[in-house]
């Protein structure tokens, strides 16, 4: 707050002047009124007023909105008075500006180098400024008027030296400063650093892992599949050899006559039954074993022993 005031008190008393310069009425000149005219009884006399943009700051196209003035006195606002209808409110259209102030004839005196204008402006809402500033034309006489003047005013009038008015009054805010953003690098320090590469080797360890622990299981099923496969080819494969060439075996040895000799040499009835006995055993295929113990049945006799004949016949019927 108390940078606020100052600044507002700086500019208060500055008398440097901005944006406008009045260019009508002259500094020094007289404006005619043309005295009383019986035709208009509001006895309202007009005069036009001219300024242009002088270029300094803030330029008129950061200002929006004026209302004119014509003031009597002297230079300061407490030996100074308003006289004219008020004109507020008026847009700024152009660097270059006309407006017309009207007075009351009948409420103004001629003095000379009396009179100058005030322009008060208001900032624009969407420019870079805040608040009002203030600015005043030089002075000048107005003549045909046909009231009279308080006398204080008429006197700070004639005690002001040249022709000037008074200085430019700013009570805008002055524009905030402008800040470029520049972007700081990000640098990671040695320790971050440190942490950074951690970090990332610990994930890439667990991400292994991870990968490990759930290829375990395909791995097993396929191991297990594999091997039931094997299996299935393997029995396969002795099913066949088993049925294939031994197949063919069996029948080409069924081909040959089994032997068969008895222990003793019974005649008897339990002859056939113990013959029968001894065929039914498979052959011996392994080396060493004799292939000729094959009972012969002739003459009656197996291997020597008295067989009948029915028994015979029923030993080569089986």
């Amino acid at each position: 707050m108390a940078r606020t005031s100052l600044y507002h008190l700086v500019c208060a008393v500055s008398t440097t002047r901005a944006a406008v310069r009045f260019m009508y009425p002259e500094t020094g000149s007289t404006v005619s009124l043309g005295g009383p005219d019986p035709d208009n009884p509001s006895d309202i006399r007009y005069f036009p007023t001219s300024w242009i943009d002088d270029g300094n700051e803030p330029v008129i196209s950061d200002l929006h909105s004026y209302s004119l003035d014509l003031m009597v006195g002297g230079n300061d606002k407490s030996n100074s008075q308003q006289v004219s209808i008020y004109v507020h409110d008026q847009i700024f259209t152009a660097t270059n500006n006309v407006d017309l102030v009207g007075i009351v004839g009948g409420t103004i005196a001629y003095i000379h180098n009396g009179f100058y204008i005030q322009m008060t402006a208001r900032a624009s809402t969407m420019g870079k400024y805040n608040g009002t500033i203030l600015f005043y034309s030089d002075r000048f006489s107005l003549d045909g008027g046909w009231g009279r003047m308080a006398p204080e005013y008429a006197e700070a009038a004639k005690a002001v030296r040249g022709t000037g008015g008074p200085g430019t009054e700013s009570f805008l805010e002055s524009p905030l400063p402008t800040r470029t953003y520049t972007p700081t690098p990000f640098v990671l320090s040695n320790e971050a650093k440190a942490k950074w590469a951690g970090g990332t080797v610990g994930v890439v360890l667990a991400l292994v892992i991870a990968g490990v622990l759930l290829c375990l299981p395909c791995r097993k099923k396929r191991r297990a599949k594999s091997r039931q496969q094997e299996y299935e080819v393997s029995g396969e494969k002795m099913g066949r050899s088993e049925l294939g060439p031994g197949e063919m075996r069996l029948e080409a040895d069924s081909g040959e006559k089994h032997t068969a000799e008895l222990a003793t040499d019974w005649t008897g009835w339990e002859a056939p039954a113990l013959l029968e006995v001894e065929l039914s055993r498979p052959p011996a295929n392994s080396e060493g074993q004799s292939r000729d113990r094959s009972p012969t049945i002739a003459g009656g006799q197996v291997n020597g022993c008295q067989v009948s004949q029915a028994t015979s016949r029923e030993v080569r019927d089986q």
